[in-house]
């Protein structure tokens, strides 16, 4: 008993020392960032946090052993107004909350967009016409298709589709849009064969219909496809909705909000409604889209309980994962429509800056469960 115990104690300081040594290394990373958006936004640097709160803060975070660095909540809250001492740091929440909601050895299997139609079923997803999973190819009802049929096969499809790795198109990496008829296969105009489109995705990626979303959206930017970014969390066994925005594309490209490129993020209530301004990656604050001159203020997205309903009945599929942030469209019709789960790295910060802290009331009992032990 003694041994597996002093085993079990060993295994406990490994862990807790490989995770300071992130956490070390992480907040070096972050604390550059942020730095980085500091330099490109005066704007913040004209807020400052009252002694009383930035105390509260330090505070807050000491019982768990942590030392913060206190310039993201006074990002968010030069932002947003909402001042409030449970903002959740990038660092801590990579290093010792997600870790601890989600399975990370697994999530590779959930993310794969070729086994959404599989995995949830009954579930509004865009049309596939073509799937390589491990190299081979298939159709949208995995029906296989011998490699020297695949550009006649991708003929017989007419219009505009949207090619993206099935596993990793986070930021929009390799996202490219695919136009096809009878006679040839294009890559934003350019004629191309399906070995130039190989050399782009190697495997393990999708072509899909490119889907025709709804007006509201389309008014404020038309070119790409915008997106609901839709948070979930269960505890006790309930599934909540914590936070949501919409992401918005900008010039001229068929891409929503990147960090890489361009775009922009805006609030949502728990009714639907945009907040009235949205925000790019530098925390600069719009109150119109620049490229169509649209407010967002007053603009209601369609059915929004209906989404909530979408993804907390979807997330009850995971029941690996704790915490899952939704990437949903609203199609024509106004039904949501499920384009890509996110598991791991989920990004917070485009949150907080709308809504304040991540997780709200339930913050307390949340860190009190994952970070009682780091």
């Amino acid at each position: 008993m003694s041994n597996n115990y002093s085993r079990q104690n060993l295994k406990q300081k490994y862990f807790w020392f490989r995770n300071r040594l992130k956490y070390i290394h992480l907040k070096s990373l972050k604390r550059k960032e942020m730095g980085n958006i500091y330099a490109n936004n005066s704007f913040l640097n004209g807020y400052k946090l009252n002694a009383d709160l930035e105390h509260k803060i330090k505070l807050f975070w000491k019982k768990f052993g942590l030392n913060v660095d206190t310039r993201w909540q006074q990002a968010y809250i030069s932002v947003n107004g909402i001042e409030d001492h449970r903002y959740i740091p990038e660092d801590i929440f990579y290093v010792f909350i997600e870790p601890n909601l989600n399975r990370k050895d697994l999530y590779h299997a959930y993310v794969d967009k070729n086994n959404y139609d599989r995995l949830f079923t009954g579930c509004k997803i865009p049309r596939t016409i073509l799937r390589n999973m491990s190299g081979k190819y298939y159709d949208g009802n995995y029906e296989h298709i011998k490699y020297p049929d695949i550009n006649d096969f991708l003929r017989k499809y007419t219009g505009d589709y949207i090619l993206k790795p099935s596993i990793d198109s986070s930021r929009a990496k390799n996202v490219t849009k695919l136009q096809c008829d009878s006679q040839k296969i294009c890559i934003d105009g350019k004629c191309v064969t399906f070995e130039n489109i190989e050399k782009i995705i190697p495997r393990d990626f999708l072509v899909q219909e490119f889907l025709d979303q709804h007006s509201i959206l389309k008014n404020i930017y038309p070119h790409s496809l915008n997106t609901l970014r839709v948070v979930t969390l269960r505890m006790d066994n309930d599934i909540h909705t914590l936070q949501s925005i919409v992401k918005f594309g900008d010039n001229s490209e068929y891409v929503d909000y990147t960090v890489d490129k361009s775009g922009f993020h805006c609030g949502l209530n728990n009714n639907g409604m945009l907040n009235k301004f949205a925000v790019d990656k530098y925390f600069k604050k719009y109150y119109k889209h620049p490229y169509t001159g649209v407010s967002f203020e007053n603009i209601q997205i369609p059915q929004f309980s209906s989404v909530l309903d979408f993804v907390k009945n979807l997330h009850r599929y995971l029941l690996y994962f704790d915490m899952v942030s939704w990437d949903i469209a609203i199609d024509k019709n106004g039904a949501p429509v499920l384009i890509e789960l996110n598991l791991i790295n989920q990004g917070i910060s485009f949150l907080q800056i709308h809504h304040g802290p991540l997780f709200g009331d339930l913050t307390e009992k949340l860190l009190e469960e994952n970070l009682i032990a780091t």
